[in-house]
């Protein structure tokens, strides 16, 4: 069966047979265990492989639901893409700098900067949508991520602090191909 995408795909990526079959498999689960732990997570978990490049990340291979593992509710680990992964550690963030997270979205990002900073320093969280920054501060308690300040921000000039960093994470929403492999609705 062909894998039906909206007709500019076509022209702004190369997407070949191999892509779009890749979009039609189930997804890999992939978790990011706090620093220096994933041994003992993927031991308690079961189920799990510890990636052998990526800091902290475990490829989840079981069928248990992980949102209701005391682990996950404990905030051992997060649920998080190897792709989003490697996006924080390349910032290379260290304890007690300041970062600037500017597309927050659903917070994955900022938890794993906080994460790599061992909750030192101080990371503004924005986003332009009100309910993503909400949802923001109950995953950070839950991860007991409190080295953050949370604001809304649409991108204009008017910044929301006048803060200097030490970094910018800025992982711009655009196209949303990213997501279709886990949201296929989210093609059209």
């Amino acid at each position: 069966m062909p894998v039906r995408q909206p007709g500019w795909v076509q022209q702004e990526v190369a997407a070949n047979a191999v892509w779009k079959r890749a979009l039609q498999t189930k997804p890999r689960t992939w978790l990011r265990a706090r620093p220096g732990t994933a041994g003992e997570v993927a031991g308690k978990l079961k189920n799990c492989r510890v990636h052998e490049r990526v800091h902290d990340a475990l490829e989840y291979l079981g069928r248990e639901d992980l949102f209701c593992t005391e682990l996950f509710q404990s905030g051992a680990f997060e649920i998080q893409d190897i792709n989003s992964q490697v996006v924080g550690l390349s910032c290379g963030a260290q304890p007690g700098e300041t970062w600037w997270d500017a597309c927050a979205g659903e917070s994955g990002k900022t938890l794993h900067l906080s994460a790599l900073m061992r909750n030192k320093g101080l990371i503004w969280a924005t986003d332009r949508a009100e309910w993503r920054l909400k949802r923001l501060k109950r995953r950070a308690a839950r991860a007991q991520v409190f080295n953050y300040r949370a604001a809304l921000w649409d991108g204009g000039p008017a910044l929301p602090t006048c803060t200097l960093f030490d970094g910018v994470l800025l992982d711009a929403p655009c196209t949303g191909l990213g997501t279709w492999h886990r949201n296929p609705h989210a093609r059209w």
